[in-house]
């Protein structure tokens, strides 16, 4: 158990979490970071996209079908 607890004594922070913000780690996490949101952002619009596109459409099919029972036309 002693040796569990001196290990902890020597643990160091990256230099993501210690500080330099100019260093090639920090900005490719950055820019790691920025791609998953707009990945997110991309996939959250498309869905939203189709779900306007069906609403519209049900809707569309609806008026159809209203005007179709209305003319009595059902060929």
């Amino acid at each position: 158990m002693e040796n569990l607890t001196q290990s902890f004594e020597t643990v160091l922070a990256c230099s993501v979490c210690l500080g330099d913000s100019e260093s090639p780690q920090v900005m490719g996490a950055n820019l790691a970071i920025g791609f998953m949101a707009l990945v997110v952002v991309g996939m959250l619009s498309t869905l939203l996209f189709c779900i306007f596109q069906l609403n519209r459409r049900a809707k569309l099919a609806a008026k159809e079908a209203d005007l179709e029972l209305e003319s009595g036309d059902f060929s």
